[in-house]
């Protein structure tokens, strides 16, 4: 599966990760309740993230190629990604 680099940005955007710093990558930080859970970074640019890459931003999110799927064409929201986080006990 190939993402688009803006995809993954929106995705990010979408599910309330924050940067956490930027050099050639964009490192991103996911907090829940004040607390960085997990961290991932994108390449800045254009472009897509090929296909060993985007499985490991999937990895990383805690999502599975469905759930992906659904974030990058909308309907899958914040409060989707919470309880998905939920259900595999990263989360409580």
């Amino acid at each position: 599966m190939n993402i688009k680099l803006r995809e993954a940005e929106a995705v990010l955007n979408k599910l309330r990760f924050q940067p956490l710093g930027r050099k050639h990558h964009a490192i991103m930080g996911f907090f829940y309740q004040g607390k960085l859970l997990f961290k991932t970074r994108i390449s800045r640019g254009r472009g897509e993230l090929p296909g060993r890459v985007a499985d490991r931003f999937r990895t990383q999110l805690k999502l599975n190629q469905e759930q992906l799927r659904s974030a990058i064409q909308c309907p899958f929201r914040y409060e989707d990604y919470i309880n998905v986080l939920t259900e595999k006990g990263i989360i409580h």
